[in-house]
């Protein structure tokens, strides 16, 4: 115990552990950001090289472009699989 937490009333004590807390949930949220992120960006690579690789099927039944009656880049295919699939692994 610090000498602050020693010498101080009940309050200052209560003040002091909520920052504590407040800081290590901070430090809990960045590292859970960090991990989106970096399952995000490798998510994007492996959905990139799929879509591109579907490219070569007929429209009907290629996985990223059924049920889409409009065009759409690579990249785009690529982003909308990532972006629906990745925050699964965050829930819960």
């Amino acid at each position: 115990m610090s000498s602050i937490e020693l010498n101080s009333s009940p309050e200052v004590n209560a003040m002091a552990h909520a920052i504590r807390n407040r800081s290590e949930r901070h430090a809990a949220r960045q590292q859970d950001l960090i991990l989106y992120r970096l399952s995000y960006a490798s998510g994007f690579l492996v959905f990139l090289v799929c879509a591109a690789a579907c490219r070569i099927l007929p429209r009907d039944i290629n996985p990223f472009t059924r049920g889409h009656s409009e065009p759409s880049s690579i990249i785009g295919d690529a982003r909308r699989v990532t972006a629906a699939t990745i925050p699964y692994a965050f829930m819960g």
